[in-house]
C-alpha cells in the first residue's frame, strides 16, 4: 500500500469501508443504498448529494472487487502522471457525469413508458408508481472507472496488457477504444523533393567585328566630333569644281565655233 499514490489509496479505503458498512447495516435492518444510492430525480427519496455518494456504494463483492481492481491498476498510473488534485477532480467529475446520464436515461424511459401508468406489476406484486420510482436506484463507481480506462487508453495507446480471459497481450487502445492508425505508417513514404534549379540566363551571341573596321569607325567618329562641318565642306568643294569644269568646256566650244565662222567668211 505504500507504493500506491495518496488519492488512489484513499479511494480504495473509502469504497471498502462503505461496502463493509453496508453489510453491517443490513444486519441491523438498515439499507444504506436507500439513503446513499442515486434515486430517480422524480422520486421522493432523491437527494442531489446522491450524485456523489452513489459512487462509493456497491451491490456485491464482485461489483466492488472489479471496480477497485481497475482503480488500483490504472488509477495509480493516472495519478502519477496527472498529480493527485487533477486525478481526483477527473474521478469525481466523470462519476457525477455518469450519474446525470443515468438520470436522463431513466427520465426518457419514464416519459415513453411509465408515465402512462399509475402502478407497476413487478412480477411479485402490483405497486404504485411512486413506490416504483423510489426503487430505481443506482450504485457503484463504474462510471468513474470507465473514465479511468478511457484516459489510460488515450495516454498509453501502445501499452501491452492482458485482459481476462485472453491469453495474449493486446494494446491498450484496442481494449478501451477503436485503434486509430498513425498516418505515418499507412501512407507511402514521401519521396525527397528535387532541388529547384534556377535557369541560367542565356548568353547572347557576340558578333566578332573586324578590328580594322572598329578602328576606322572610332577615327571617323572622332573626326566628326572635332569637325562636324568637315563633310559638308568637302561636298561643296567637289560641287564647285564640277561647275568650273563645265564652264571651261562651254567656253572652248564657243571659241571653236567662232574660228570656223571666220574661216568661212574669208
Amino acid at each position: 500500500m505504500n507504493t500506491i499514490p495518496t488519492v488512489t489509496k484513499n479511494l480504495l479505503i473509502i469504497n471498502v469501508l462503505m461496502f463493509l458498512g453496508t453489510i453491517v447495516a443490513q444486519s441491523y435492518g438498515i439499507d444504506l443504498a436507500q439513503y446513499l444510492g442515486l434515486h430517480f430525480f422524480l422520486a421522493e427519496d432523491f437527494n442531489a448529494a446522491q450524485l456523489i455518494t452513489y459512487m462509493f456504494m456497491h451491490a456485491g463483492f464482485a461489483h466492488i472487487f472489479f471496480n477497485m481492481f481497475a482503480v488500483w491498476m490504472f488509477g495509480r498510473i493516472l495519478e502519477q502522471v496527472w498529480g493527485p488534485k487533477r486525478f481526483l477532480f477527473y474521478y469525481l467529475v466523470c462519476g457525477i457525469g455518469a450519474g446525470i446520464i443515468q438520470e436522463v436515461v431513466q427520465y426518457i424511459h419514464y416519459e415513453t413508458v411509465l408515465s402512462a401508468y399509475d402502478s407497476v406489476n413487478t412480477g411479485m406484486a402490483i405497486i404504485p408508481m411512486e413506490e416504483y420510482l423510489n426503487m430505481m436506484t443506482t450504485v457503484g463507481a463504474s462510471g468513474a472507472v470507465y473514465a479511468i480506462l478511457l484516459a489510460f487508453g488515450m495516454l498509453f495507446p501502445n501499452q501491452q496488457m492482458f485482459i481476462f480471459p485472453l491469453p495474449v497481450p493486446i494494446k491498450a487502445n484496442k481494449a478501451g477504444k477503436p485503434e486509430i492508425k498513425d498516418s505515418s505508417t499507412t501512407e507511402e513514404p514521401e519521396q525527397p523533393e528535387e532541388p529547384e534549379t534556377t535557369p541560367k540566363p542565356e548568353k547572347k551571341e557576340e558578333t566578332e567585328e573586324d578590328p580594322d573596321t572598329e578602328q576606322k569607325t572610332e577615327e571617323s567618329s572622332k573626326e566628326e566630333k572635332q569637325n562636324p562641318t568637315g563633310g559638308s565642306a568637302e561636298k561643296d568643294a567637289l560641287t564647285s569644281e564640277g561647275t568650273e569644269n563645265k564652264k571651261e568646256n562651254q567656253e572652248n566650244t564657243d571659241t571653236a565655233g567662232n574660228g570656223s565662222g571666220e574661216e568661212t567668211q574669208e
